[in-house]
């Protein structure tokens, strides 16, 4: 479900920037808008029957407190079930406590509140969701949380700078972290001499501007929309120096990004023509000679195919350049945007442009050219000895606890999608069946592969399909099913440290056999019956075990594009998948969810 909020945090560089949408100017004749995050945050899974709702609504000087009037409905915001001016608190919240006898267990619900000033009512908030749910719900303070501390705070010495990394605060019930505040402080300093600020799906930053003859210490504190939380502190750490400029490094790695564009998009032939006609030619000729096979071979199985790469760019941002201590690598971390152009061709002639795009953090690994005189100091020549892409989520799946492993199967285990060697089999077509809204399961994964919901905790960035799917699914309407969070019958989420959600909701194959187990989805036996939203689960090696979850982001003809997360992609054709796994006994299940 998205989040709708009425202050957005944006983070540009070291700032952050908070909008606040008024009615109008802010004077006593022109009511103002609530403008700060509510507590709790949009579908926050309440065990309480009586929530508190709360939403900040302080007196400005010289003008009368404002008070606030809440709103409670219907899963369907039409039917309006409650509603009652708040209480005022000291410290500029309104609070309303829902009445008993409002709520009923396991039913979904929306809020929203206005401001009042001097008599004259401002314009309601966006609706918040809140689901009550006395089993697998959370206790919620009557007042917001505060973000625990980070764990595993560690900072690695970087060319004029620190690479610091951490695992995600735990932001509080029915909050999330907006985002975290890293500072470097001279050892033993009270003063930071650097802050950046990054969004709080984050678990790392790069500080730079520092001098590589003092020593800093590094704290990361992370904050949600109302109190910040503990600071963590790593130990002392003195920035590296690198043998070239960083932006050096920065333009060979993004040259090797854009020679294998060329060969996947045809603009050259062969491996080596592609790094020839690149100015860092010396640097990546090696690298680009070892992997750009693969993307001639994928050229030409797409072709066959009547799917194009037609053009590509790329591009790095939040780029680190980390020598080693030893001076004899230097290891480059970038986030690479990529865009390819792809024209699909039908049996008819007809022709559709869907661009594929990708979101993910590259390792750049560079050593000293062999034979290079004083490699090992400023100015001497690097060339990239590998580059390693994002890494492709393989979730394993999580055994269920001894008390659920005899649980009976309630659907027969469904089979995958035919296959004829490196092609699907065309099946007949069918009428689809009654369920979710499938649009909608596409339209949250178009909204959200690349910047990840913030009200939905994110366990590792590396293994997040499952995750990303079951929020598209959330989202659609796919209700929650009630029970024990290691058992494959349920599937819930309510994010609160430190389960989070059910293991149907993060694991693959627990997922999986969710949707046959509770008869939640319509199993496909050919390609060509997917329709967009439909769920796609790859078991990779055709052990049985599904490795992966993506979402059906379209349909055109015998084209089928999926998007995902780990590492995050649109428009990916699902042609290359049998091409990409190399291994033939590859299973992919179509699942067309039904509620």
């Amino acid at each position: 479900m998205p989040r709708n909020r009425l202050a957005t945090r944006f983070v540009i560089g070291a700032t952050v920037v908070a909008l606040a949408q008024f009615a109008g100017p802010a004077t006593a004749e022109v009511p103002e808008l609530i403008t700060n995050a509510p507590y709790p945050v949009d579908d926050t899974i309440s065990r309480s029957l009586t929530p508190n709702l709360s939403v900040y609504a302080p007196a400005r000087p010289g003008r009368p407190a404002p008070s606030v009037e809440f709103e409670l409905f219907g899963a369907d915001r039409t039917a309006r079930l409650a509603g009652a001016t708040g209480t005022r608190g000291q410290d500029g919240r309104v609070n309303w406590v829902v009445p008993a006898g409002v709520l009923a267990d396991v039913n979904e619900y929306a809020w929203r509140s206005r401001v009042v000033v001097s008599g004259r009512p401002g314009a309601w908030s966006e609706f918040q969701v809140l689901v009550a749910d006395t089993a697998e719900g959370v206790d919620l303070p009557s007042s917001p949380p505060t973000p625990r501390a980070v764990e595993g705070l560690a900072v690695t010495p970087a060319d004029g700078g620190g690479y610091v990394t951490w695992q995600g605060a735990d932001p509080g019930p029915g909050a999330f972290v907006t985002h975290y505040v890293v500072e470097a402080y001279p050892a033993g300093g009270t003063t930071p001499a650097a802050q950046v600020v990054v969004d709080g799906t984050e678990d790392h930053a790069v500080v730079g501007g520092l001098s590589a003859q003092v020593e800093y210490e590094y704290g990361v504190t992370a904050l949600n929309d109302w109190h910040a939380g503990p600071a963590a502190r790593t130990g002392p750490a003195r920035p590296a120096v690198a043998p070239l400029p960083a932006a050096e490094f920065t333009t060979m790695s993004t040259e090797y990004l854009l020679a294998r564009g060329k060969l996947s998009a045809g603009e050259a032939a062969t491996p080596a023509e592609a790094a020839e006609a690149s100015p860092s030619r010396d640097a990546i000729r090696d690298a680009v000679l070892t992997d750009g096979p693969e993307d001639v071979e994928q050229r030409e199985f797409l072709a066959k195919r009547r799917l194009d790469i037609t053009s590509h760019v790329a591009s790095l941002s939040d780029v680190v350049v980390l020598p080693s201590p030893d001076g004899a690598t230097v290891t480059v971390l970038a986030t690479a945007e990529q865009t390819f152009g792809q024209r699909a061709t039908s049996t008819d002639g007809g022709v559709q442009q869907v661009p594929e795009e990708r979101s993910g953090r590259y390792e750049f690994s560079f050593v000293p050219t062999a034979g290079a005189v004083g490699a090992r100091s400023a100015g001497a020549a690097w060339e990239l000895a590998s580059a390693t892409p994002p890494p492709t989520s393989v979730e394993e799946p999580v055994p269920p606890a001894a008390a659920e492993a005899t649980e009976p199967d309630d659907g027969p285990v469904p089979e995958p999608v035919l296959t004829d060697g490196d092609s699907f089999v065309e099946g007949p077509p069918l009428m689809q069946a009654e369920g979710v809204n499938t649009n909608k399961i596409a339209d949250y994964a178009n909204r959200y592969w690349r910047s990840p919901n913030k009200s939905f905790k994110i366990k590792d960035k590396n293994r997040d399909c499952t995750n990303f799917a079951s929020q598209a699914l959330r989202y659609a309407g796919l209700k929650k099913k009630s029970g024990y969070y290691k058992s494959d019958s349920a599937w819930w989420y309510h994010g609160v440290w430190p389960i989070y959600g059910s293991y149907t909701w993060y694991a693959a194959h627990n997922q999986f056999k969710h949707m046959y187990k509770k008869r939640r989805a319509v199993f496909r036996g050919y390609f060509n019956q997917a329709v967009r939203g439909d769920i796609l689960y790859f078991d990779n090696t055709g052990n049985g075990t599904i490795d992966h979850v993506a979402v059906v982001n379209g349909v055109w003809k015998s084209h089928i594009f999926y998007t995902q997360h780990s590492d995050p992609r649109s428009n990916v054709p699902l042609w290359d998948t049998l091409r990409l796994k190399k291994n033939r006994n590859m299973k992919v299940y179509i699942a067309h969810v039904t509620g």
